[in-house]
């Protein structure tokens, strides 16, 4: 991370989603899980999110039977973490000059969707445990009840 300014170009649009790539950054130099701050944990044991990897995995469509794979809360072991920073490179190195001159990356491509991609890999590396949560479309306090009650319990809260 502390070498991140010399290897990016400096002009504004080059990396427009720099915090989705910061966040594993965070998680590898520190070794510690990265959390974002509208998470409300709701186990009282903290190894649960730290002890083993793990990722949110908010239910998005109860109807379609869809989960995101979210950067809102993760921890991985060190050996994911660097395959993830290897695929964001690879994401970059591939948009080549042109990220300089435009916005080339979508909202969630180095972040949920790169997780979404590469969780069949991460799982290769070492097993990944998915904690479910609900997602920006149950915000309600029943249907976030109702939820955690048919899915077991929720881990965290978002």
């Amino acid at each position: 991370m502390k070498s991140w300014p010399s290897t990016v170009p400096r002009i504004r649009h080059a990396v427009t989603r720099l915090s989705d790539v910061f966040r594993i950054a965070l998680q590898r130099e520190y070794g510690m899980a990265y959390t974002d701050l509208d998470i409300v944990f709701l186990m009282t044991d903290a190894r649960v999110y730290w002890d083993r990897p793990n990722v949110a995995a908010p239910i998005w469509s109860e109807e379609k039977g869809a989960l995101e794979i979210q950067n809102s809360a993760f921890c991985f072991a060190t050996e994911q973490l660097d395959f993830l920073l290897e695929r964001v490179r690879a994401i970059m190195d591939e948009r080549g000059a042109e990220q300089l001159k435009k916005n080339m990356y979508i909202y969630t491509q180095l972040g949920p969707n790169l997780f979404q991609h590469t969780i069949q890999w991460l799982q290769l590396i070492e097993p990944v445990q998915l904690y479910f949560t609900h997602s920006d479309d149950h915000f309600l306090i029943p249907d976030v009840a109702a939820l955690h009650k048919s899915y077991g319990g929720f881990v965290l809260l978002h």
